[in-house]
């Protein structure tokens, strides 16, 4: 009877084992995943080995088995946070077909099986969790529905998924959610200026955005189209910038043309050295057309033949002139040879001008001023003592002379052509005409002074 308790006894014993041990053996697995945080790579085991990297909390403390292999080969083990990085290499090919890795650990815990199809040089990635507990419950489970949302380009759902991870309780202190989160503000940011630049034509602006886009996320694929079509517009609109600007340049549309080459340059266009090379052309064109904005003439008109004019004409901006005219009587007036100053005269003046017409074919400038004129005359008088107004020959020497000054303010308008000597020529030819109309300043001596003057001038530009 005792014998037979004891028996019942140890049966008993045995089964509440199975029922309690080795049940919960069965019932607990350990999960593998592919571990998506990390993708790419090459393999430096070797020419014919790939790279196993399997990653797990530090309390399972992983061992490897596999059916191919006589011992896994573990080339590395790497402390990450509370986590073990593990290595594995495995040599390859067609003899390995079937391979199974057993991955095992020192809790109770039920192994898993991972079937390997592996290639040369190719690196593997997986994550082995606990179900119930550790860094491999909810964190990896919202941080894999993140990175799954990310991918996908559901930008605001993934940041969502990325906020609630980091209230999980097994959320880790190394995590890498704060920089997922940064990524997707940057990614929601460059989409806004891109979809906007896009909307405004500018496609340089909208290509580089979506790019950066794509640098945080290249499987994109509104980023990568849009891309794309910014690239084909903006490549069209560089034709049209390099077609229109060098039909300026033949046309000597200098600074139309400039600014079609400084858009291709800014909007980072091909032909860059082109646009650099005709910039460089205008530039040097532009130089020997300012070097020629000061013009000096030789000015002659009826009874006035000496005189000059020296004025600023610009090509784009109002200048200023000045002009002095006189004849030979004045200088002998101021000789005094009376007798040889008959009707001295000199008239000066000054005034603006500009360009009415800015193209090679109307290189004119327009003169608006006013002058000052003055006109003398010679009285002498008899024996007598009654004036006489001297108009030539020879003067008894027993008259004396007595001068008569008129004055007059003379408005006049006209026109300056420049013909340069060639485009880098420095030096070029200036010819002017200019009416004058006289306002004497006593209407009683009016008849004295001529109404009108016309003069006309040759020089240089320079």
């Amino acid at each position: 009877m005792t014998s037979l308790l004891h028996k019942i006894a140890r049966y008993a014993k045995v089964t509440v084992i199975l029922i309690f041990g080795v049940l919960p053996v069965h019932s607990q697995k350990l999960i593998i995943e592919p571990d998506t945080s990390m993708e790419g790579g090459i393999c430096t085991g070797g020419d014919n080995v790939a790279c196993v990297i399997i990653s797990a909390p530090k309390e399972l403390q992983l061992q490897f088995e596999s059916t191919m292999d006589t011992k896994v080969h573990i080339a590395s083990v790497e402390e990450s946070g509370a986590s073990n990085i593990y290595t594995l290499h495995f040599y390859t090919g067609p003899q390995y077909r079937g391979r199974i890795l057993k991955i095992t650990s020192q809790t109770s815990l039920t192994p898993v099986a991972l079937p390997l199809n592996l290639t040369p040089k190719e690196v593997y990635r997986y994550y082995v969790k606990d179900p119930d507990a550790g860094i491999g419950g909810c964190y990896l489970r919202m941080r894999a529905e993140g990175i799954k949302l990310f991918k996908m380009a559901h930008y605001h759902e993934a940041k969502l998924r990325y906020e609630l991870v980091k209230e999980c309780s097994d959320y880790p202190e190394e995590a890498d959610i704060d920089n997922r989160i940064s990524n997707i503000d940057s990614i929601l940011k460059y989409r806004a200026i891109a979809d906007e630049s896009f909307d405004l034509l500018d496609y340089k602006a909208a290509r580089d955005a979506y790019s950066r886009i794509i640098a945080l996320n290249a499987e994109d694929e509104y980023a990568r189209r849009r891309y794309a079509e910014s690239q084909n517009l903006q490549n069209q609109s560089c034709n049209r910038y390099l077609i229109t600007a060098n039909s300026y340049f033949k046309e000597h549309e200098y600074e139309k043309a400039k600014e079609l080459y400084e858009k291709m340059i800014d909007q980072n266009c091909p032909r860059q050295e082109w646009a650099h090379s005709q910039l460089q052309e205008i530039a040097k064109i532009e130089s020997a057309r300012r070097q020629q904005k000061t013009v000096f003439t030789y000015e002659v008109s009826r009874n006035l033949p000496i005189g000059f004019s020296v004025g600023g004409y610009k090509n784009r901006k109002t200048g200023g002139y000045f002009t002095l005219k006189t004849n030979p009587a004045f200088f002998n007036m101021l000789r005094s040879h009376y007798e040889k100053a008959v009707r001295p005269e000199i008239n000066v003046s000054g005034g603006t001008n500009f360009r009415p017409v800015k193209n090679k074919y109307a290189p004119v400038w327009i003169n608006i001023g006013l002058g000052y004129t003055l006109l003398g005359s010679y009285y002498y008088k008899d024996d007598a003592g009654e004036p006489l107004l001297y108009e030539g020959g020879k003067i008894p020497e027993t008259f004396n002379s007595s001068p008569k000054i008129y004055h007059a303010v003379s408005p006049e308008i006209g026109l300056l052509g420049k013909v340069p000597l060639g485009q880098e020529a420095k030096v070029g030819v200036a010819l002017r005409y200019t009416f004058q109309y006289r306002f004497a300043i006593d209407p009683d001596t009016q008849d004295h002074i001529r109404p009108t003057m016309h003069s006309f001038g040759i020089g240089i530009c320079f």
